[in-house]
Parts: structure tokens; sequence; C-alpha cells
């Protein structure tokens, strides 16, 4: 890095090439990403990236090949109820989002079972299940991770998970985890609320406690300090692994696209929207939520060029990020792992201290189509007022909720 007193220019070496960065003001940001990059230097152990996740927790990874066949013969061979109302309400939640029939061979799913060590006789709709619980369970142990590290008064989940003695002592901490761990404790009430992917705790077994601990042990060699470095490398952390379990033809019949930060970042310059704190933004069918974390970092840079007139400070703006960034998602998994970038973005946006007061990660995962359309009539209301007296006031990536 180089500075001039008044701006920080950042120079980054990735494989045989340097990244050189436009010189950027010296701010609190700016400031607080040189002393995280400073205490990375020190860090023991492999760093949070998008590479080394791949390697070692991607499809190729022996902890993914053997998690994932694992938790395949749990599933299918369970007669838990709890597990079993939870497989199929997953089912019928995945033929409402894309009409795709999980029950079907194909081809592409014989070669994903194939990938995974399975027999081509393989039941999809299990084999799709046991993925995405796979890839729901990693990413839950690295957003706690990811809070812990901004937080004095937590204490890592995967260090506790890792001194587990016995199966039945590390099913106590994934149930604490499941019933909302440290989200909870930062007063964070809905982070994991509903979620279908916790259906392992019902059946468990000595496999579901390997497929943990083999998952924890890895995660142990990473150095949390390596989380926090930069914001805009760890975003892409979940995204590359996911789409590493899942290939892009699969992906594309399940109704999956991303999209690309370019086109959501121009969508919301064409919409005006500039970072207000007090204009509301939804995303009704939020997915994995590019345009809400797009959105946060507009908010963040506002603040940071508002701070002395605006009349609030920090903890506040927390709460406006809380209230009026919104998301819905018929898909589970996807806004799930939006969620953890989400709670990423917030914890960045104030030192994270237990809450006063009860705050609602606003990323909103329902399946019932019916319900979501209330939902968006009351955010159209918003503090009472009719729907059509607040048109002006709201964004979202597809055009006004006026004119949907």
């Amino acid at each position: 890095m180089g500075t001039d007193a008044q701006r920080i220019l950042f120079v980054r070496r990735r494989g045989k090439q340097f990244e050189i960065e436009d010189p950027k003001p010296i701010t609190p940001h700016t400031v607080e990403r040189l002393l995280r990059a400073l205490i990375s230097l020190g860090a023991q152990g492999k760093s949070f990236t998008p590479d080394h996740l791949a390697a070692d927790f991607g499809s190729e990874s022996s902890v993914a090949q053997r998690g994932i066949r694992q938790l395949y013969e749990v599933i299918s061979q369970t007669n838990n109820p709890k597990a079993r109302t939870f497989f199929n309400q997953w089912k019928i939640l995945f033929g409402e989002v894309c009409g795709y029939d999980v029950e079907c061979q194909n081809e592409k799913i014989k070669k994903l079972a194939e990938h995974y060590g399975l027999s081509k006789a393989t039941k999809p709709a299990e084999l799709l299940f046991a993925v995405h619980t796979y890839y729901a369970v990693f990413m839950k142990f690295l957003a706690a991770e990811v809070v812990s590290s901004f937080s004095p008064l937590a204490v890592s989940t995967i260090k506790r998970c890792v001194g587990a003695p016995t199966a039945t002592e590390l099913k106590r901490e994934m149930e604490q985890l499941e019933q909302g761990g440290i989200w909870t404790q930062l007063g964070i009430t809905n982070f994991l609320e509903g979620d279908l992917f916790s259906w392992y705790l019902a059946a468990w077994d000595e496999r579901v406690a390997e497929v943990i601990w083999e998952i924890v042990k890895r995660l142990d060699e990473y150095d949390p300090s390596t989380l926090s470095v930069e914001p805009t490398e760890s975003r892409d952390l979940l995204k590359k692994l996911y789409q590493q379990l899942f290939p892009k033809s699969v992906r594309h019949d399940l109704g999956e696209y991303y999209t690309p930060d370019w086109l959501a970042e121009h969508v919301l310059s064409e919409l005006g929207y500039v970072g207000d704190p007090d204009k509301r933004l939804l995303d009704p069918a939020c997915g994995s939520g590019t345009f809400l974390v797009l959105a946060i970092n507009r908010i963040k840079e506002w603040f940071a060029e508002h701070r002395h007139e605006c009349g609030y400070g920090e903890a506040k703006l927390v709460k406006k990020i809380l209230r009026n960034i919104i998301g819905f998602d018929l898909q589970s998994i996807s806004s799930d792992g939006r969620a953890h970038e989400l709670s990423h973005r917030v914890a960045r946006s104030a030192a994270l201290r237990p809450a006063s007061r009860t705050a609602r990660l606003s990323v909103r995962f329902d399946h019932d189509a019916g319900r979501v359309r209330r939902a968006l009539l009351r955010f159209q209301a918003g503090d009472g007022q009719k729907p059509q007296d607040r048109r002006r006031r709201i964004y979202h990536p597809h055009g006004s909720l006026g004119q949907s």
C-alpha cells in the first residue's frame, strides 16, 4: 500500500500479476481495511479464500464426496417423521420454485450421482436434498465464524464442535446452532428460521456426526482473522463453492441464474438508487441477493459522505438497513446463503454488541406464494399509508411496486 496522508493506494498480488486499485480517500473504512490486512499478515493457518474453500469443500474434495454420500444414505434410510416431513416439504417447494420433477431420472442427475460415487440408480430427490444439506451446514458454520470474528463476546462455533468429546455433545452444539446460536445472542431472531435443512438432527446417527466432524475439523485449519481482510473478496466464498457442487446445467434446470454484479449495479443506477438509508428497497425474487448486497454497499458509501449531517450514528444506520433492505425468495438455499453475506455486511456497519432490541434480518424465505403476496402488500403499505401513497419512496430492481 501507499499513502500521501489524504489517499490510500492498495496493491495486491494474484499469482504472477499485480492488481493496482484506484487511490481511495482515507476514511474509517479504508483505515479498517488497512489494519485488517496488516493483522492477516500474521495469520496462523489457511486464509478464507474462494480457491481454498473450493479445494477443501468443493465437489472434488474428500469432505464433500464422503459427506454427501453419507447424508444421502441417511435421508434415504431414515423413518424419522420429522426428517421425512422436512424432506417432503422440500420436494413440494422445489416443484413450486422451478417446475422441476425431482423424482425424475435424467442424464444430468445420473452424472451428478456418479460424480459423488453413487450408482446411476440413485434417487434424484434424495441426492439433491443431500447436496443442499451439505452446502447449508457448511454455510451456517461459515456465517457463524464471520459474525463471531466481529463480536468480542462470541465463542467460535467451530471450536466448540471440534472440542465436542462425543457424538451426543456434538449434536447439542448443532442444536444450539440451528436454534439461532450466535445470531440469537446478537438479537437477530430469524437467521435460521424455518430451515428445512436441519432435518439431520432428527435423523442423527454416527454417519451424520462423522459428516459434521469432517467439516469442522477442516474449517478449524483456517484463520478467522482472514475472513474480514476485504469484503469484496469474501463475498464470493459461497457462490464459488455452490457452483462447484452443482454443475451449471443442473442449476439452470432448477431455475437458478445469477445476476452479475455489473448488471445489478447498472440497474440500481438506472433506478437512481444512491444508497439513502431511508429509502426502502425490495427484491421480491432475491435469489442469492446480489441487488441487496450492492444496495448495502451504496448505503455504506452514502453514510460515509453524510455521517456528519444526517444526525445519526452507526447503530441507527444498522436498524435502517434491517428495516429498509428487503428480500423475498421461494428457494431457501440461495436466500440463506445470501443471508450469510448480509449478516457480514451488517456486522461491518457497526460493532456487534448484544442488541437492546431484537432485530430481524431482512431476508425472507417462504414457499407460500399467497403469503409472499400479502407480505409485499404490507411492505408497500409501509407505516400505515395506503400503498399508492408510498410508491415514489420504494425501489426494487424490477421497477416500482406500483407498476408491477
